[in-house]
């Protein structure tokens, strides 16, 4: 067995024995197991006190099927095979787990971290997570609206490191306002070498990413190879029952080179629902993203127009769902070596589907 997932083993049960040791000195206890996972109920005569989920068990799978419109070349793909566990111990702790297996080398561990909560509105963050700078729905498989991740999700360099990060609650009620603090390696996944240059950043959010209208400004210092970078940026995203429009620009700043890499994104998503005893909805999106270096001067280096639809299924606790999109790329310049062969920037239709719980 692979030592992460040992380790990971180890800590659930270490977490979940916690939680019957913790839930003895807690009046009277109940498990029961549903569609959510392990459930722990904590009663006080016949009142329910709390409810945890203390073991939930997480899978993604996606599969898809790609072809270049331009010389009809095509390929099958497994683009994720992940498993993992999430769970909430009490209300101080809770922690999650997620490893991916489509990868040729075996398992790749990517989030790895506990959340302690001493406060209703502090908490922090100690393990393996994404960046602060991202917003979930531009790195998470299951979150994303396309077939491709966006080039500030592909390109950026670095999503995921070791660290701390503190999250507070300024405002709660109306529109919530949150800060995001956090110093971590700036040696990417599963990498925790000695360094005198660690990463650290921030983001200050006003709104929910559930409803309504959020936006988020955000920086992040750290180190590529030898290369110190500063990312800095901002977006706006509103979200209703049926339709949702995001944007956003990021800066990925060569502090020893003084260049500028630009990325932007603008995307909206719109929710048809159905009448059908297969099928929850279906969700044409449309999306145009971009980046290039000094675009003042030579405009962005790439671009494209990505669009499509998803079949969305009515599958109980799993979400799933087929998609067929198409990208359109422009203006693939000499900026990004990237871009030279015919596969990175050919039109290309994918028919994916998702599968996750």
């Amino acid at each position: 067995m692979n030592k992460n997932l040992r380790l990971f083993v180890l800590v659930v049960f270490s977490l979940i024995v916690t939680s019957f040791s913790l839930g003895a000195q807690e009046s009277v206890n109940k498990y029961n197991v549903d569609q959510r996972g392990l459930n722990r109920s904590v009663y006080k005569g016949d009142s329910l006190l709390n409810s945890y989920t203390v073991f939930k068990p997480i899978v993604i799978l996606k599969g898809r099927y790609e072809l270049l419109t331009q010389n009809g070349e095509s390929k099958f793909s497994l683009k994720n095979a992940r498993l993992g566990a999430t769970g909430t111990i009490n209300k101080y702790l809770s922690y999650y787990f997620l490893a991916e297996f489509a990868g040729s080398g075996g398992a790749t561990l990517l989030d790895f971290f506990v959340t302690v909560k001493p406060h209703k509105r502090l908490s922090f963050n100690i393990g393996q997570y994404p960046l602060v700078i991202f917003n979930p729905y531009l790195i998470s498989p299951v979150l994303l609206d396309f077939a491709s991740a966006t080039f500030m999700g592909q390109y950026v360099g670095v999503s995921r490191d070791i660290g701390l990060t503190a999250t507070y609650t300024i405002k709660e009620k109306g529109m919530p306002i949150t800060i995001d603090a956090t110093v971590m390696n700036g040696s990417g996944l599963n990498n925790y070498k000695w360094t005198n240059s660690v990463a650290y950043g921030g983001k200050l959010s006003f709104g929910s990413l559930a409803k309504g209208f959020r936006t988020t400004a955000k920086a992040y210092k750290t180190k590529i190879q030898n290369d110190h970078f500063l990312f800095f940026g901002a977006d706006l995203r509103y979200k209703a029952k049926q339709y949702k429009i995001e944007a956003e620009m990021m800066e990925k700043y060569n502090l020893d080179t003084k260049k500028y890499l630009s990325m932007a994104y603008i995307e909206g998503l719109y929710s048809i629902p159905l009448k059908c005893k297969a099928l929850k909805s279906i969700d044409p999106v449309f999306r145009w993203d971009a980046m290039g270096y000094d675009i003042s001067k030579e405009g962005f280096g790439v671009n494209r127009i990505s669009t499509g639809a998803s079949l969305v299924f009515n599958t109980g606790p799993f979400y799933t769902l087929l998609r067929l999109n198409y990208d359109h790329y422009f203006n693939t310049s000499y900026q990004f070596p990237e871009f030279t062969t015919a596969a990175a920037n050919a039109n290309m239709l994918t028919l994916e589907l998702m599968v996750a719980f």
